[in-house]
């Protein structure tokens, strides 16, 4: 168990607590707008959120792997700036993860540069979401099997926290039909979020813990 009064580890809970919210909030922003059609100026509000949620994120990624690094000498920050051993860390699966959710981040952000570009911020925020899959139980096998019930997971989880935003937004300032709408729409994805988040969580613990009737 770590020693959560040592400040370096206190310090790579933080900023992987809020790696993990930024993306996940950057990426369900996106698939918010693209699963529902909203007016111009929530979809543009939604666009800058996600962008500085973004933009975040790939600041808090390279936080984690500089705090991998510095985990790795034992706080030596001389040591873990060496850019060989940044290259170790880059070459792990935390790295691969870590360079697949800032290069996502990167396109959310490019994206919110133009309405014409929303395909690239979905594109992203796929590449987001699959991130996740690329490192923890998931690499282990059946790894196939196991990396997409972790981007289910995590799809739908980013999904649901992606929509409070908007839903916000047209709830204080769109007509009530429009909001009922869009509220409507979200409700009959919410279930199908709900869903796949059961359903790939129960397989994920049937997957690591084993049948809890077997016994």
């Amino acid at each position: 168990m770590p020693d959560l009064a040592d400040p370096l580890t206190l310090a790579r809970l933080v900023v992987k607590a809020l790696a993990y919210g930024t993306s996940l909030l950057a990426a369900g922003l996106w698939l918010f707008r693209a699963a529902h059609r909203v007016d111009a100026e929530t979809a543009r509000t939604a666009g800058r959120l996600a962008a500085a949620a973004a933009l975040a994120g790939v600041s808090l990624a390279g936080a984690s792997i500089l705090g991998e690094a510095l985990f790795l000498t034992a706080g030596d920050w001389a040591a873990a700036m060496a850019p060989f051993l940044l290259g170790v860390v880059l070459d792990t699966p935390i790295g691969d993860a870590q360079m697949a959710r800032a290069a996502g981040l990167g396109l959310i952000a490019a994206a919110a540069l133009s309405p014409r570009l929303w395909w690239l911020g979905l594109l992203g925020a796929f590449a987001v979401v699959a991130s996740f899959a690329l490192v923890g139980h998931s690499v282990r096998e059946p790894r196939a099997a196991l990396a997409a019930l972790v981007a289910l997971h995590v799809g739908a989880a980013a999904y649901w926290i992606g929509a409070f935003a908007p839903l916000s937004r047209l709830a204080r300032l769109a007509s009530p039909a429009e909001a009922g709408r869009v509220a409507e729409a979200f409700g009959l994805g919410a279930v199908w979020a709900v869903g796949l988040l059961v359903l790939a969580g129960t397989a994920l613990g049937l997957t690591f813990g084993g049948d809890p009737l077997a016994a």
